[in-house]
């Protein structure tokens, strides 16, 4: 629902943008004085991912090129409205200007700006770089205006949608054991994975799926499960789309006697379609992928994520454990 309102927000804002008189053209022939042509210019921000039609960039600082079809007199502007989840506040919002700089025959001009996703209230000290602060919001408008020549007429708009969040995500998992219990003769001696976002909710009703972005949407989710003595890891597991869920094919093998304890790495990273990827839920630790440690003594899995498990000896597995990787849907604690 979210997403869908924002992208009704863009639709309404891209059918307001207006493209003023340009100056530095020439008259075309049998034209009043005065009438000059509009020349064409095109605004291209570095990294943006056109999904259905709608621009999207990640929160942070992205060059921008504008191109136009022909030489422009004087200087060329750019102002970036500070994002907003309400256009009609867009007026009541400050905003930052950039300045773009021409290459030799001033047919493209270049420069960077900050996309943030935070509004300013007046008599709010708000710093602009601060993703943790309450005026902010995870998916919301901005509008770049380009101004050209010294006319306050004379400007070209576009719109995008800036995606300030990681996606969301909360696991179960379990591990068992790698034997086959039918095969007497099987002496495979370890663990394997399972996991899954999708969660038992109300009976008689499908189950929960507690991964999702409601900005750009999933890209990603990647799943490194262990490492060999080469450093190497022992799984990786990729796809493209919510659910996450899988069986992975690696057996982590229990300590020998020698040993004791063995303890092996488990990595998870999700990433939305402009590149936010999962944050560690801390805004001072910034993009941190999840990650976290299972331990296995000589026989069973002992301890996951620092807490301890418990192994059922008869069906040589654990119980299903919940990971509340960003609380989507578990709690943490």
């Amino acid at each position: 629902m979210k997403k869908l309102l924002f992208v009704l927000l863009v639709v309404t804002l891209a059918s307001f943008l207006l493209v003023g008189c340009l100056p530095g053209t020439t008259p075309a022939e049998g034209e009043g004085e005065g009438e000059g042509e509009t020349p064409f210019l095109t605004i291209a921000v570095d990294d943006a991912v056109l999904i259905d039609g709608i621009k999207y960039v990640a929160c942070g600082t992205h060059d921008i090129t504008v191109t136009f079809a022909a030489p422009v007199a004087g200087w060329v502007d750019l102002f970036l409205y500070d994002c907003v989840g309400d256009y009609s506040k867009a007026d009541k919002q400050p905003g930052q200007h950039y300045v773009l700089f021409p290459n030799d025959d001033r047919t493209v001009f270049t420069g960077s700006a900050y996309f943030g996703c935070c509004m300013e209230p007046y008599g709010v000290d708000l710093k602009a770089d601060n993703p943790c602060d309450q005026y902010c919001t995870d998916c919301c408008a901005t509008i770049i205006e380009v101004g050209v020549g010294e006319c306050e007429e004379c400007y070209y708009d576009d719109a995008v949608i800036v995606d300030c969040a990681p996606p969301e995500l909360d696991l179960l998992l379990r591990f068992v054991d790698c034997g086959d219990p039918c095969d007497p003769c099987d002496e495979t001696a370890g663990a394997y994975m399972e996991w899954t976002s999708l969660m038992e909710g109300v009976p008689c009703e499908d189950p929960e799926d507690c991964c999702g972005d409601d900005c750009s949407g999933i890209a990603s989710w990647t799943l490194i499960v262990g490492d060999t003595l080469c450093g190497e890891p022992c799984d990786i597991i990729s796809e493209e789309s919510c659910p996450v869920e899988g069986v992975s094919d690696c057996c982590l093998y229990y300590a020998t006697e020698d040993e004791g304890t063995v303890c092996y790495n488990i990595t998870f990273t999700i990433a939305d379609k402009v590149g936010n990827v999962y944050d560690n839920n801390s805004c001072e630790e910034g993009n941190q992928p999840f990650t976290t440690t299972v331990c296995l003594d000589t026989d069973e899995v002992i301890s996951f994520n620092g807490d301890s498990v418990d192994w059922d000896a008869d069906d040589l597995e654990t119980d299903w454990m919940g990971v509340p990787i960003t609380g989507f849907c578990l709690l943490f604690g």
